[in-house]
Order: C-alpha cells, then sequence, then structure tokens
C-alpha cells in the first residue's frame, strides 16, 4: 500500500509538474502572441501616418506648385527673358517629374495589387496575411528606392527655379536699396 501511494504520489507530482510545463508554455506563447499584436498595430498605424504624411505632402506641393506658377506668369516682361524661361523650365521639370512619379507610382501599384491577387487567389488561413504582409513590404521596399531617383531631381530642379527668382529679386532689391 505504501508503494501504492507513493507510486500515485509520483504520478500526481509528474502530472502537476508537466501541467505547470505546458502553462508556462502557453503563457510564453500568450506573450508572443501580444507582442505580435503590438507590432501589427504599430505597423498598421505606422502605414496610416506614412499615407497621411504622402497625402499631405501631395497636397502642399500641389498648392506650392499653383503658387509659383501662377506668380511665375505675372512676371512675363518684367524679368529679364533668360531668367523667365530658365525658371519656367526649371519648375516645369519638377512638376513634370512629379506627374511622372505619381503616374508610375500608380501603375506600379495596380500592377503589384494584380499580382498579388492573382499569388493569393484561392488561399485560405493565417498564411495569407503573412504572405501579403511580406508582399507589400517588398513592395514599399522597391518603391523607396526608386521614389528617391525621382525625389532629388524634383526638388533640385523646383528648388532651383524658387531660388532664380529669389536672387534675382534680392539683387535688384540690394540694387534699389544701396544705389
Amino acid at each position: 500500500m505504501n508503494r501504492d501511494m507513493e507510486s500515485w504520489c509520483n504520478a500526481v507530482a509528474d502530472n502537476v509538474n508537466e501541467l505547470g510545463r505546458q502553462m508556462q508554455k502557453f503563457q510564453r506563447f500568450q506573450q508572443n502572441y501580444e507582442i505580435d499584436k503590438q507590432i501589427e498595430a504599430m505597423q498598421q498605424l505606422n502605414e496610416k501616418l506614412a499615407s497621411n504624411a504622402i497625402s499631405y505632402t501631395n497636397l502642399i506641393l500641389a498648392a506650392g506648385y499653383a503658387g509659383y506658377l501662377t506668380f511665375w506668369a505675372t512676371l512675363s516682361g518684367k524679368v529679364p527673358a533668360w531668367l523667365f524661361s530658365l525658371s519656367g523650365f526649371l519648375i516645369l521639370t519638377s512638376l513634370t517629374l512629379f506627374i511622372c512619379w505619381e503616374i508610375t507610382k500608380m501603375v506600379w501599384g495596380a500592377i503589384h495589387m494584380r499580382r498579388v491577387s492573382k499569388l493569393l487567389a484561392g488561399q485560405k488561413g493565417p498564411q495569407i496575411v503573412a504572405q501579403y504582409q511580406a508582399a507589400y513590404a517588398s513592395y514599399q521596399k522597391k518603391t523607396n528606392i526608386v521614389w528617391v531617383f525621382f525625389l532629388v531631381p524634383t526638388v533640385v530642379t523646383g528648388l532651383g527655379a524658387a531660388f532664380a527668382l529669389i536672387g534675382f529679386f534680392a539683387l535688384n532689391l540690394w540694387k534699389l536699396t544701396f544705389s
């Protein structure tokens, strides 16, 4: 009887220990799940913030181009022809590059979405989310690389146009003030 009791106690202890190990595994799983959910929430928030920032930037750029071109159109005959032509060329180059980037991004995004839709068509389960996120991350990475090649010349030519006119007006102001 003593052996039976000891055997039973050992079996109970083993079961309790096993339950403890299972609980620890479950707690680690739960912690990892919560961390994954937090990471996912942060990624979604980051994407939303980036989207809002892009929308705001595009609005500011559109207003800037409209304002600059409106002002530039009033300068005909008031600035030297070479400066009028140079500033017009630079701002239109900048605007054209910006528009080309937006068109490229739109077409590239549509092609990407079509490709991802075909890839994921008919699939079910949680792996589809991971595959979509991986495809989106790859698209974003490629987009960010190409974006720089449009951004730099767009900014340089746009600011070049503005600084050409600012320089002209600053020089004239200097001459009027100190002559």
